[in-house]
């Protein structure tokens, strides 16, 4: 709801795009970031979701919380270094960064993919099939492969059980008002990946859990480039709770300031 959106030529979307869609702006700096954000927030009658919130929030006790968590076993070594080193930055700055899990995070990225698949049968696979290419039509094949079919209750209570994952987290965010994480859990993945094999969209989709899980959340999220591994560009998530996206930006200007522009990357 910060953000407001609308599409006058299309029909309305169904409910998890509208509980879940993420309009933000991309900037090399912080500062361009504050400056989009600001011009995009404005209000437009025409999005009934639209929430009026101011772009900066009360002050969170100091010093400020940090948890830190780099998810799964399997992450990339890289992207964990990455993230330690922006925890330590936000330490040396006054931040009170602690190692732990916030809760729910591989739940929440299980029920994006069994709403938004279910929905997308209905809703973009037709679409995609009438008006998309060949390798379109193999990834989209591929990432429902694993999803059930919901029935109604099923939709329903996948719907509901939203509202429970979000109140857990909620509750953690007070505690800990912003969660530092991976972007991914690999570097980004080799062209064509997705076009593979079912097993390679697996793959995508298990790395991908940090950034399945936040948006059907509505939690905002940034996403800051730390550097490289390997050669290939990586960065870190800073989460914070509904509407915080003033506490996003102050961490961020501070892992930046230690990062340095790291962006354009020479692609090898």
């Amino acid at each position: 709801g910060r953000v407001p959106w609308h599409n006058a030529t299309g029909e309305e979307r169904p409910p998890a795009p509208q509980l879940m869609s993420v309009h933000g702006p991309i900037a090399r700096r912080i500062a361009d970031l504050r400056l989009g954000l600001a011009a995009m927030a404005a209000p437009d009658p025409r999005d009934p979701w639209y929430v009026p919130a101011p772009l900066e929030g009360p002050p969170p006790p100091r010093p400020i919380r940090v948890a830190l968590t780099t998810g799964r076993k399997e992450v990339h070594p890289g992207v964990a270094a990455a993230v330690r080193q922006a925890g330590a930055w936000l330490a040396d700055a006054g931040y009170a960064v602690e190692e732990t899990d916030p809760p729910s995070l591989a739940a929440a990225a299980e029920l994006w993919s069994l709403i938004v698949q279910n929905e997308g049968r209905r809703t973009m696979l037709p679409l995609i099939e009438k008006l998309g290419d060949t390798a379109v039509k193999r990834a989209a094949a591929n990432m429902a492969l694993d999803t059930p079919p919901l029935d109604l209750p099923g939709y329903m209570a996948a719907i509901s059980r939203r509202s429970t994952l979000l109140r857990e987290w909620l509750l953690f965010l007070e505690r800990y008002p912003i969660v530092l994480m991976p972007v991914s859990y690999e570097p980004p993945f080799p062209d064509g990946l997705d076009q593979e094999s079912p097993e390679a969209m697996r793959r995508i989709l298990a790395a991908q859990e940090p950034q399945l899980a936040i948006p059907i959340l509505g939690l905002p999220a940034l996403s800051v480039p730390t550097g490289t591994a390997d050669g290939a560009p990586v960065g870190v998530q800073v989460v914070a709770s509904r509407y915080r996206e003033d506490l996003c930006l102050a961490a961020g200007e501070v892992i930046e300031a230690r990062s340095g522009l790291v962006l354009p990357i020479d692609p090898r």
